[in-house]
């Protein structure tokens, strides 16, 4: 975890044989580093069966993209978004401009090519050490981010739509790809995880697992088990 607020000091390391860190602001643009931090350690420990969580920072103010990513989208020269200039705009009684909102919302793009630039590099790394094929992978995010929709920029703080609806992708190895129209929930995750895995939920866990989600349109269970 290369972000403040993922740390051992807030209780984070709690249960993990290992915790790798880093709150330098330097450190935040952390793709595809931390991914191939990632591969490293299951190079060395993946004999065993393991739980491993990849906290990365990239994509968050400031926005610091690779120049490659932002000519990708067509920006024509590279440049950041510091803090303090989408606080500036947000500060006026007017809001961001259209063209504020356009080029914070550019650079933030260009932060999630840099993220996908480092996923890709993950799951080939995966499937290097043939471990692909018997890996649950869940790509998730703890807010969205707005832009101009409700007069500010950079929000994630709202309760709107652009902050609460996040990612959330399972890649579950030998089981066909499909798509869930209906809301869940990220707190349904650990509980989900332990019925993947076939351990026993624990009883803090309210929440029903994503696996509901995957009925048929029979009302059947999808089979998937690992070993």
């Amino acid at each position: 975890s290369n972000g403040p607020f993922v740390q051992p000091e807030w209780g984070f390391d709690q249960g993990f044989d290992s915790f790798s860190v880093s709150i330098k602001p330097d450190d935040w643009q952390d793709s595809p580093k931390i991914f191939k931090d990632a591969l490293s350690w299951t190079k060395d420990n993946s004999k065993k069966p393991f739980f491993m969580f990849v906290h990365s920072f990239h994509i968050h103010l400031p926005y610091r993209p690779s120049a490659e990513s932002l000519k990708s989208l067509g920006a024509e020269t590279p440049y950041q978004v510091e803090l303090a200039e989408v606080s500036r705009a947000n500060a006026r009684s007017t809001g961001p401009t259209v063209e504020e909102n356009e080029r914070f919302q550019l650079a933030y793009d260009a932060e999630i090519r840099d993220l996908d630039q480092g996923l890709k590099l993950f799951f080939d790394g995966l499937k290097e050490q043939r471990l692909l094929d018997k890996t649950v992978v869940i790509l998730v995010a703890d807010h969205g981010e707005a832009f101009g929709e409700h007069g500010v920029s950079g929000d994630h703080l709202s309760m709107n739509e652009e902050v609460v609806h996040v990612p959330l992708i399972m890649f579950l190895p030998h089981s066909n790809p499909r798509r869930v129209s209906g809301a869940v929930e990220v707190r349904s995750i650990p509980p989900s995880i332990l019925s993947l895995t076939g351990l026993p939920q624990e009883t803090s866990f309210s929440q029903r697992t994503l696996m509901d989600a995957l009925k048929d349109k029979a009302g059947d269970f999808v089979a998937l088990s690992y070993s």
